[in-house]
């Protein structure tokens, strides 16, 4: 995975760490990155999120209506950066 890659999707994690509840858009505004790199940082943390959609609290279908991202509970940033830093010593090692 490419440094710059890792470095996209800690800054996301970070960010959701410090702002729970926060929206595709609104990450991609703060961090100043595109939202198909924050799509593709929040794809990479998909285990590590919840998603809350404003429709299934309303009990409707409407288009285009933001959906909420968090951390799970029992997530952190640092366990974040650790498992991270464990996939590329991983990786390090098949490539050998």
């Amino acid at each position: 995975m490419r440094k710059e890659k890792v470095v996209n999707i800690l800054r996301v994690a970070k960010y959701l760490q410090e702002n729970p509840d926060s929206y595709l858009r609104d990450i991609s505004r703060n961090l100043n990155l595109s939202t198909s790199v924050v799509h593709r940082s929040l794809k990479e943390l998909e285990n590590f999120i919840i998603t809350r959609s404003v429709n299934t609290e309303l009990e409707t279908k409407l288009p285009n209506l933001p959906v909420f991202i968090r951390l799970k509970d029992s997530i952190t940033f640092e366990g974040i950066v650790n498992y991270f830093a464990k996939k590329k010593k991983l990786d390090e090692i098949v490539a050998i």
